[in-house]
């Protein structure tokens, strides 16, 4: 009679429970898609912010090599102007005395104002020691020399000596501090072509760095 009056155990509703369990599991789905959606949209994001530092890496690593490239144009172009120039002015100021340069420049002058070989001829020529004032940036070559000379080309010597120093003759800079002229007498009309002789005391210019130990 006992068993008869036990309640029977309730059927579980498995129909119920795999619908709950597919619900539960589209929920999921769901979750996880939005999630993996929104993953991968940042993960698309980050490559493609990548991608772009990448390119930007690229560029600015060939604006640097091209930068570098000119450059090195630039220093290279600089260092030969520099150098150029530095040529011209040690030929216009010379880092030493440089007598033998000199001559050569001043035999040059006469053989070119001595068209007849006999309207200019160069004597004497006779160097001092360099000078140096401390109130000066430069140093000073006196010398001096004589000229036997038609009274045209004693004027183109004159203009030498007054262009001289520039960087595109590249010639000694030069100065006169003193002439004294002695006019022969001569029945020649023509006066341009009249020969005179001319002592001149000149200086030659130059650097004085390298004459700083010399006394003035």
């Amino acid at each position: 009679m006992s068993s008869l009056l036990k309640k029977p155990k309730p059927r579980k509703n498995y129909k119920k429970i795999a619908k709950n369990y597919f619900i539960f599991a589209f929920i999921v789905l769901v979750i996880a898609g939005v999630y993996g959606y929104f993953q991968a949209v940042k993960l698309l994001g980050a490559q493609d912010a990548l991608s772009k530092e990448q390119d930007l890496l690229i560029s600015m690593q060939k604006s640097n090599d091209e930068l570098a490239k000119q450059y090195a144009e630039i220093k290279n172009k600089y260092n030969e102007d520099f150098k150029s120039i530095r040529l011209y002015i040690n030929s216009v100021l010379p880092p030493y005395d440089n007598y033998t340069e000199l001559t050569r420049q001043l035999d040059d002058v006469i053989t070119k104002y001595d068209t007849n070989q006999k309207d200019i001829f160069m004597s004497n020529l006779q160097f001092g020691k360099p000078r140096v004032k401390a109130d000066n940036d430069y140093a000073t070559l006196p010398f001096s020399l004589t000229l036997k000379t038609t009274q045209e080309n004693f004027k183109k010597f004159l203009l030498f000596v007054e262009n001289s120093g520039s960087l595109d003759a590249g010639t000694r800079l030069l100065s006169i501090n003193s002439i004294a002229m002695n006019f022969p007498k001569s029945e020649n009309s023509d006066d341009k072509k009249e020969v005179i002789n001319v002592n001149l005391s000149l200086n030659a210019y130059l650097q004085k760095s390298s004459l700083l130990k010399v006394k003035p």
